[in-house]
């Protein structure tokens, strides 16, 4: 959020957690709203662009396509989206109880076009031994079509 604001943009914060909210909101001085991936309260079309950094990894693979839809539906028609998820097969829990998903590039490219997005670039970084993770990470960005099947008008 700071770095959008410094840029000149006005964006506004979404979080699941009041407290993670309320942080980000103090730290960034933007607005930020609680609320969740696969249902925000934004109206259609709100915004030139969305932005989900390692946050899409979290939900559940089943819950992926609506959080894809909810995304191109707050996403004005030719708006761009940026998502990042960690490359690899299936899901696995770590200790504090958190979800981490993985995907295969083909696969996050054809749900993404499901969703109505034309993928525009998409990559996966090579893996880094210099990272404590060492993960490789799919990095995608995508233009929202000019519209969506089932779209409000």
């Amino acid at each position: 959020l700071v770095s959008f604001r410094r840029l000149g943009f006005r964006p506004v914060g979404l979080d699941v957690s009041r407290n993670l909210a309320e942080i980000a909101a103090q730290m960034s001085d933007c607005p930020v709203v609680i609320g969740d991936l696969t249902s925000s309260p934004f109206a259609d079309s709100s915004f030139d662009a969305a932005w989900a950094s390692a946050s899409l990894l979290h939900l559940r693979p089943e819950e992926l396509p609506s959080a894809f839809l909810e995304a191109a539906r707050i996403v004005r028609p030719l708006g761009f989206f940026f998502s990042s998820v960690k490359a690899g097969n299936g899901s696995s829990r770590v200790a504090d109880g958190r979800l981490f998903t993985y995907y295969g590039e083909n696969e996050w490219k054809v749900r993404l076009e499901e969703a109505g997005f034309a993928v525009l670039q998409l990559r996966t970084t090579a893996e880094d031994p210099t990272r404590r993770d060492n993960d490789k990470w799919i990095s995608c960005v995508a233009r929202r079509n000019s519209s969506v099947e089932g779209e409000r008008i």
